[in-house]
C-alpha cells in the first residue's frame, strides 16, 4: 500500500526491470533491497508492505512525508495516514497528558508521538518494522549526510539550481490534469510560477491565484514587511499575460472557518493553523475553476530563497566581519546601531548558553525579547516557567537558528516530520490536493549544500534567488529586500469578531484544564482595550493576531476530542 507519490518511479522501473502500478514497482524495491530500499525512492509518501515472514514494514520519506499512524496490540494492528478510521475501528481518543501543555505553550510534539494514547506515527525519513513481539523504527536518512558543494564558478550555482526547479516544477506538473498555483508579490511562488508557465504548453491557461487584504484594510503593516502583493502581482502579469489569474480577499472567512471540518477530517487542532486562513479561498477559487491540485512554493525560504540567518554567527567564527559588518548593516527595519544588529546576530549565538542568557537578561532587564511563547499563560498556573523563552522547547530563542547551516537544517527536518495529517484532512475538507514544489528532495539537498556566500554576499540576502529571478521576475520585484506580511489585515478582520472573541475567552475561562493554564484575565483586557488603529509593533501584533486566536482555537479543539460541550 502507497500514500502520496514517487517523482522517480521511471528511473526505478528500467533499474529494477518491473513495470505496473506504484505499489508493484515499491514492492520490487523492498524485494530487491530490503531494508534499504527507501534510500532509492524520491518522493512524499508513506507505505506499507507485509513481508513473507508476516512482519509488516512500514516507512515515510524524509522531508515532509506523508503521513502514518499505526497501533499495535494484543489482538493486532492498524495503520492509516489519518486518525479517525483508527477511532473508528474502537481505540479510544484520549490525547497524551502532555498534548494539551504542548499546544498551549506553542511546541511542538515528537513526530514518532502521534500525540494520542495508543498511537505511534511512523517517523519521517524511518522504517518501521512490526511483529507479535512489537515495532523497531530504523532511521534510513539523515540531514547530516548533506555535505557543501563547491562548483567552479558562480554562474554553475545558478544554472543547477535552475535545472534542479525545472525537474521539481515537471515531476510536479505531472500529476495534475488542471493545476492551480499560489503566487504572492515574493520571489518564491513568482520564480515557480514563472516556471510552470515555461513548462505548460502556450494556451494552457494555468490558474494563479493570489490571496490579497480585505478592502477595509488601513495600508498599515509591521516595519520591513510589505501587507498587498497586488502592486507586485499586476507587474509579474503584464509580464506573463496567459495567466488565468484570481485575486481573492477571504472576506467571508475567518480563522475558525473549516476548523470543525478540519477536526473530523484530522482529529488535529495545532494553532498554527489561525495563521492557515489565507488559504481558505485559495482553495475555494481553485476548486470552482475544476483544478485537481494546488502547488505552492512553502519551503522557499529553506531552499534557494534562504537568507542564512546562520550566516552573521559564521562569519564572526570565520573572521569574516567585514561580511558580518555589511550584512548587519543592510537589515531592515532593524533600528539598533550597526554595532549591536553584529554582537546579537553575529558574537551572541556563539557564546556559551549561560552566559549568552546572563547577557540577554541584563541588556533587556528580564523582558523577554522574543515573541515565540505564549504571551497568555498564567502568571500562577502550571505552565507559568514557560514565560521564560529559555525554557521553551526548540525556541528560536536559544539561537540554533541562527548559529550554524546545520542547526537550522536538523531544526527544519524535525519539524517538517510533524503535522502531515492537518493537510491531508484539509485536502479531503476542499476537495483538493496539494503539494509544495519545493519540497522536491534533490532540489532540498542542493540548496542546503550551497556555501554561504551563495546566498548571501555584500551584505545581500536572498543571493541566489535574485540570480535565478533575473529574466523570470520584474526588476522591482526581483530587488525587493522587505517580506510580505500575508495577514496585514488582521485587525479589519478582528475587529467585527471581538463580541464573538469574548465569548470564546469565557468559554477558555470556564474550561476545566485550560482555565487553569491560561491569564484570562490578560485576554479579556486586551479584548476591552482593542486598539482603534492596528498597531505595528511584532510583540503587540503577534499576541493579538496569533496567540489570542490561537488558544480560542485550542480550546475548540480540545473540547472536540474529549467531547465536552460547553453549550
Amino acid at each position: 500500500m502507497l500514500g502520496g507519490w514517487i517523482d522517480n518511479l521511471e528511473d526505478l522501473s528500467s533499474t529494477l526491470g518491473v513495470k505496473g502500478t506504484p505499489e508493484q514497482i515499491y514492492g520490487a524495491a523492498v524485494e530487491r533491497w530490503g531494508a534499504d530500499a527507501d534510500k532509492h525512492v524520491v518522493g512524499q509518501y508513506a507505505s506499507l508492505v507485509t513481508l513473507p515472514d508476516g512482519t509488516v514494514r512500514m516507512a515515510r520519506s524524509p522531508w515532509a512525508g506523508y503521513p502514518l499512524f499505526y497501533h499495535l496490540g494484543p489482538h493486532g494492528m492498524a495503520a492509516c495516514s489519518i486518525l479517525r478510521p483508527l477511532f473508528a475501528a474502537g481505540l479510544p481518543k484520549q490525547l497524551r497528558p502532555t498534548v494539551v501543555a504542548k499546544l498551549v505553550t506553542l511546541e511542538p510534539t515528537d513526530d514518532a508521538d502521534a500525540g494520542f494514547e495508543g498511537l505511534q506515527q511512523v517517523p519521517g525519513g524511518s522504517v518501521v518494522t512490526l511483529t507479535r513481539g512489537g515495532a523497531k523504527a530504523q532511521p534510513f536518512y539523515s540531514p547530516a549526510s548533506i555535505t557543501t558543494l563547491r562548483l567552479r564558478r558562480d554562474e554553475d550555482y545558478v544554472d543547477a539550481a535552475n535545472a534542479l526547479l525545472a525537474e521539481a516544477v515537471g515531476k510536479a506538473l505531472k500529476l495534475s490534469r488542471k493545476p492551480a498555483v499560489t503566487l504572492s508579490g515574493g520571489l518564491d511562488s513568482s520564480i515557480v510560477c514563472d516556471e510552470m508557465t515555461r513548462q505548460l504548453p502556450a494556451g494552457s491557461g494555468l490558474k494563479a491565484i493570489t490571496f490579497e487584504p480585505m478592502a477595509a484594510w488601513d495600508g498599515r503593516a509591521i516595519p520591513g514587511l510589505f501587507g498587498s502583493d497586488r502592486p507586485y502581482v499586476e507587474e509579474f502579469l503584464r509580464c506573463h499575460p496567459g495567466l488565468d489569474h484570481q485575486f481573492v480577499d477571504n472576506s467571508e472567512y475567518n480563522f475558525l472557518s473549516f476548523s470543525d471540518a478540519a477536526f473530523l477530517a484530522s482529529d488535529r487542532g495545532h494553532p498554527m493553523s489561525v495563521l492557515g486562513q489565507v488559504g481558505f479561498g485559495v482553495a475555494q477559487a481553485a476548486r470552482d475553476a475544476g483544478c485537481d491540485w494546488v502547488f505552492s512554493a512553502g519551503l522557499g525560504n529553506l531552499t534557494f530563497s534562504n537568507e542564512a540567518p546562520w550566516a552573521p554567527a559564521e562569519f564572526f567564527r570565520t573572521l569574516r566581519w567585514k561580511e558580518l559588518w555589511q550584512r548587519s548593516a543592510s537589515r531592515v527595519a532593524d533600528p539598533r546601531p550597526v554595532w549591536r544588529r553584529a554582537l546579537a546576530t553575529g558574537v551572541m549565538p556563539n557564546l556559551p548558553p549561560r552566559l549568552r542568557w546572563a547577557l540577554r537578561d541584563l541588556v533587556h532587564r528580564g523582558r523577554p525579547p522574543e515573541v515565540s511563547t505564549n504571551p497568555y499563560l498564567a502568571k500562577e498556573g502550571p505552565l507559568a516557567d514557560k514565560l521564560s523563552s529559555r525554557h521553551f522547547a526548540r525556541s528560536a530563542a536559544d539561537m540554533d537558528f541562527f548559529h550554524s547551516r546545520d542547526r537550522l537544517t536538523n531544526e527544519i527536518y524535525d519539524l517538517l516530520r510533524f503535522g502531515g495529517e492537518s493537510g491531508v484532512g484539509m485536502q479531503q475538507v476542499n476537495g483538493l490536493q496539494g503539494r509544495d514544489v519545493l519540497a522536491y528532495r534533490p532540489f532540498i539537498e542542493f540548496c542546503l549544500s550551497l556555501p554561504t556566500r551563495q546566498f548571501v554576499r555584500g551584505g545581500e540576502g536572498r543571493y541566489l534567488a535574485r540570480r535565478m529571478a533575473i529574466g523570470r521576475l520584474p526588476d522591482a520585484q526581483r530587488t525587493e529586500r522587505r517580506h510580505g506580511d500575508h495577514i496585514a489585515d488582521w485587525h479589519a478582520r478582528l475587529t467585527p469578531m471581538l463580541p464573538q472573541l469574548r465569548e470564546e475567552v469565557r468559554q477558555i475561562a470556564e474550561h476545566p484544564e485550560l482555565g487553569q493554564m491560561l491569564d484570562v484575565q490578560a485576554m479579556l483586557h486586551d479584548l476591552d482595550n482593542w486598539p482603534t488603529v492596528a498597531p505595528t509593533d511584532i510583540q503587540t501584533v503577534s499576541r493579538l493576531r496569533f496567540a489570542l486566536p490561537a488558544m480560542c482555537y485550542v480550546r475548540r479543539y480540545v473540547d472536540y476530542v474529549s467531547g465536552r460541550n460547553p453549550q
